[in-house]
């Protein structure tokens, strides 16, 4: 018998090394732009502002900090 046949499993890393499944980083970078559309997208001068600066406020937290907030809050780490 030569060669690859099959694949038995994939394990949770390699949808990230292959980039099948978004990181925490993704997540991250996922939820400054979608703040940033929404500020874009609103007529509300004091609805942009807040939106502005929570996707500021975010993307000055470390990538680290925040991918595992986001992590935890969408795997129910976070009550």
């Amino acid at each position: 018998m030569a060669g690859l046949t099959g694949v038995l499993g994939v394990s949770g890393d390699a949808y990230l090394l292959t980039g099948l499944h978004p990181d925490g980083n993704d997540l991250t970078d996922r939820l400054i732009n979608a703040l940033r559309e929404a500020a874009d997208q609103t007529d509300d001068p004091n609805e942009k502002t807040r939106l502005r600066r929570a996707a500021s406020a975010i993307s000055e937290i470390t990538k680290s900090v925040a991918s595992g907030v986001i992590t935890a809050a969408i795997t129910g780490g976070i009550n």
